[in-house]
């Protein structure tokens, strides 16, 4: 998948601050249309055996959100999502229902997903989320990798691709 936050690809960071779209997150927006034709792209892709996983960190987050909305979305995984500063990172009128599963990290306090939005999208999902809260600061994957919590985040997300991409394979 590319790296939607680095090189070239930083286009859609800052298009998703400087964007009503973006800063709504919604399921419809152009963002997340481009984000799904990416994935099917992949999906396509000989290569790829159409089981598809994504980390999203800070405002790439948020699409991995609506992403995991999607049926063959089987590992989606954020680190502290900061688009969609609406509700609990969606629009309010928009459901979660189709989430399956999602795993989250998230920082104890971050001023870039304040604790409030945080714990609104663990209560929605309820039994669909793993969630976990590390006492560091927000950048698991690039600010703070040094940490050693950091490498626990890394390993979680490992681990839950581990078990949900190769579950049920023959």
């Amino acid at each position: 998948m590319p790296n939607l936050f680095s090189g070239t690809a930083v286009q859609y960071c800052i298009r998703a601050l400087v964007s009503k779209a973006g800063r709504s997150n919604a399921e419809d927006s152009e963002l997340n249309k481009e984000i799904h034709t990416l994935l099917d792209a992949l999906k396509a892709d000989s290569r790829c055996n159409e089981r598809l996983g994504m980390i999203g960190q800070c405002l790439t987050g948020g699409y991995v959100i609506q992403m995991a909305k999607r049926d063959d979305m089987l590992a989606p995984v954020i680190y502290h999502h900061s688009l969609g500063r609406e509700g609990a990172g969606v629009p309010e009128n928009e459901s979660l229902d189709d989430i399956r599963i999602l795993q989250g990290h998230w920082s104890s306090v971050d001023p870039y997903c304040p604790a409030k939005r945080r714990n609104q999208l663990i209560e929605q999902l309820g039994d669909r989320v793993e969630a976990y809260i590390y006492n560091m600061p927000h950048g698991f994957r690039s600010l703070s990798r040094g940490l050693p919590d950091s490498k626990l985040v890394w390993q979680r997300t490992v681990d839950f691709f581990e078990r949900e991409l190769k579950q049920n394979v023959a």
